[in-house]
């Protein structure tokens, strides 16, 4: 494997792990907010989308991480 495509690999397990901790974030904030709804019993309509944004914003960030998980393995076995 030659150094630009090296180097092009690691921006890339770079960006994905950045949009990975940024979904992360996300979540976190998500899931506080959840969590202070269910604690003042408050089931509107509000609650049931920001149960979705909480679902799609760790699914994007499982998939962020299982994709650079992959790259890197992949640029591993190449070496």
């Amino acid at each position: 494997m030659n150094e630009v495509s090296l180097y092009g690999a690691q921006k890339r397990i770079d960006f994905l792990g950045r949009w990975a901790l940024a979904f992360f974030a996300v979540f976190i904030v998500l899931a506080g907010w959840i969590g202070n709804r269910i604690s003042a019993g408050e089931f509107g309509i509000m609650f049931l989308v920001g149960i979705g944004c909480c679902a799609i914003s760790l699914m994007a960030c499982v998939g962020c991480g299982w994709t650079t998980h992959r790259r890197i393995q992949k640029l591993e076995a190449q070496k």
